[in-house]
């Protein structure tokens, strides 16, 4: 033990960075099989607007480059002492770098004449360096070299047309890709300081053995093994905070400023693009929060929340998200909710319509024809829980026995042929099983091949004798108008996504790009709310709050914060600081606006914000500030 613990103390940073190709090799497969997906995706939706030959020969450069890294990580499996850590890492940069140059490759095709082509082209280099974030962070050189070809080719292919727009998708592109950059970065920080945190640790109980007896040695290995266990929770919960920071930032910019292109009432063929970047918006968001409950699920993180919901509004929510996905595949869709469940209840509507919209969303993607049925019915019954008994049932394409064992394994499909035709990241029921799971239920299935399958879950819910009244949009909007909000938030982007949604509300705005500004600017005491982001420069939202809620002016001042660490610590923080409410990023536009409106109603003493001057910063108003 000894002899190891001094190796390891000597050759720290090969020992780290041994860690890091590890962790590096352990995501390999599923990603290399995800390009190859992808890559087949993209040969299918340009099959027709593209000359066929480049196109299939890019495929097949694609495939064969990903399947010389999915080779690399079995001969890694099986010689890993014969070759050292070095060479592991630079044989998979540099086969990283043949499949970065193969996108680079697919960027050619921005020199169509379709504008279809061109947005399809930077949506899907836009996903593609988006999602190598989690997966290739641990190596540095080996994320750049990644991200750099596609992003350089696709920004000089813009630049050289003649076109305005082009112009600017590659200022956009330019600017998304340094923010890409940037993540990564920080991910990488953070991952080798946890791996430098254990190799301490590693450190000082070598020391231990040489110094003191066995059975001190032994006690003291306990504690350091439990302070370096508590270490390791805490540098994971602080890696997956950040992770959801970092990248729910540019996210809230690409749904946000969408979002907002669509209110301008564009012609129909840009409004039709801009609807395909905000949905493909909302698809990525979606697979970045399944990884990130994923990982929630391993650090034992994810937890259910109790608040008043009726099932009518879940399912309203469902029939919203799925219901253009079944229309466009011509299939029925059929909605049974049990009279008996026409009652306020108490729970987790969100997770419940994330179970839901995830069966659904399954029964549509292997459903080409007939129709889906989704059912709530009530079980049991007492006087303050429910359990009810929740089904998707499908017309589609049917599973085997032996396909069924695998569903609810991470990152697993029915069969491999299964992702690369239908697509899929194999967590979503493995997230819909917890989530069954924590609500006290199960979670199964029924399926034979050719005849459709029935996926069913059961949860348990308390009756809500007390109900929170949920306001219209127009009651909204009636309390929001004239108000002045202060928004506080070191990003540009963001500030102009609050004001511009905020405008909508007929609301009065001004900025703070920090929390020692949003100070001064509450002192004058003409705002009705304030919406703080709590990471800035020069003092942070939560010490601003706690200063904030010090003055007179402050102390009834309802502050809301507007984070992109989304996560209940997250929450709970902000409320211990002192604030009122919690918004995550990417912001929705319903949730802004209910939420402001319930806190400029509860406020029981009307403040002298509305009868105030407006300041020098009210008279930019949002029309000379982003002109439409």
């Amino acid at each position: 033990m000894a002899a190891m613990t001094t190796d390891i103390v000597k050759t720290p940073s090969k020992s780290i960075l041994g860690e890091q190709v590890q962790q590096l090799y352990s995501n390999a497969p599923i990603a290399n099989f995800s390009v190859i997906g992808i890559a087949f995706f993209c040969m299918v939706i340009l099959w027709q607007k593209v000359e066929t030959q480049p196109l299939v020969l890019w495929f097949i450069t694609l495939t064969t480059v990903a399947l010389i890294r999915v080779i690399l990580v079995y001969h890694h499996k099986r010689h890993n002492k014969s070759h050292t850590v070095k060479q592991y890492a630079l044989w998979y940069t540099i086969a990283t770098l043949l499949v970065s140059c193969c996108w680079a490759l697919f960027c050619q095709f921005l020199l169509s004449e379709d504008p279809f082509v061109h947005y399809f082209v930077i949506i899907v280099i836009v996903g593609v360096i988006t999602a190598s974030v989690p997966v290739l962070a641990m190596i540095k050189v080996t994320f750049f070299a990644y991200i750099l070809p596609p992003v350089i080719t696709s920004i000089l292919i813009l630049l050289t047309t003649q076109n305005t727009d082009a112009h600017l998708l590659a200022s956009c592109m330019a600017i998304y890709a340094t923010l890409i950059g940037v993540t990564g970065s920080n991910l990488n920080h953070r991952t080798r300081y946890s791996l430098q945190l254990e190799a301490d640790n590693k450190e000082l109980i070598a020391h231990l053995v040489d110094e003191i007896d066995q059975k001190h040695a032994i006690q003291k290995d306990l504690e350091l093994a439990m302070e370096a266990s508590e270490k390791a929770n805490i540098s994971k919960s602080e890696f997956l905070a950040n992770m959801s920071h970092e990248i729910r930032t540019p996210m809230n910019v690409i749904i946000g400023l969408s979002h907002l292109a669509l209110k301008r009432d564009p012609s129909p063929k840009i409004e039709a693009y801009l609807d395909k970047i905000h949905l493909s918006g909302q698809h990525l968001l979606g697979i970045i929060n399944n990884i990130l409950d994923f990982s929630k699920i391993e650090a034992g993180k994810l937890e259910i929340e109790k608040t008043s919901f009726t099932m009518e509004q879940v399912m309203n929510t469902l029939t919203t998200i799925t219901i253009n996905a079944i229309q466009e595949k011509g299939l029925t869709f059929n909605l049974n909710i049990d009279p008996a469940l026409a009652i306020p209840l108490k729970g987790d509507p969100l997770r419940l319509g994330q179970i839901l919209i995830n069966l659904t969303n399954n029964a549509i993607k292997f459903t080409n024809q007939g129709g889906i049925n989704v059912s709530a019915q009530l079980q049991q019954a007492c006087e303050e829980r429910l359990q009810v008994y929740f089904e998707v049932q499908d017309s589609g394409i049917g599973m085997t026995q032996s396909q069924q064992k695998k569903l609810f394994n991470a990152f697993q499909q029915a069969e491999v042929s299964t992702s690369r035709t239908y697509g899929g990241t194999g967590l979503g029921l493995v997230i819909s099983k917890q989530l069954a799971e924590l609500m006290e239920g199960e979670i199964g299935i029924t399926s034979a091949p050719g005849q459709g399958s029935t996926f069913w879950f059961t949860a348990y819910f308390e009756r809500d004798f007390e109900p929170t009244e949920q306001s219209s949009n127009t009651c909204n909007v009636a309390v929001l108008s004239g108000a002045r909000i202060l928004v506080v938030d070191d990003n540009v982007l963001n500030q102009q996504i609050a004001q511009e949604l905020l405008y909508e509300s007929n609301v009065i705005t001004e900025v703070a790009s920090d929390g020692l500004e949003a100070i001064d600017m509450v002192s004058s005491g003409c705002f009705d709310a304030v919406l703080m982001d709590i990471q800035m420069p020069i003092l942070g939202g939560l010490e601003a709050t706690r200063l904030i809620r010090m003055s007179a002016t402050g102390r009834e001042l309802p502050i809301i914060a507007m984070t992109a660490n989304a996560t209940k610590q997250e929450r709970e923080r902000c409320l211990a600081a002192g604030m009122n409410d919690f918004i995550p990023k990417p912001v929705q536009p319903d949730q802004l606006d209910r939420t402001l409106a319930r806190w400029l109603q509860q406020r029981t003493t009307k403040t002298a914000a509305k009868a105030c001057e407006p300041s020098t910063h009210s008279e930019h108003t949002i029309e000379a500030l982003f002109p439409r």
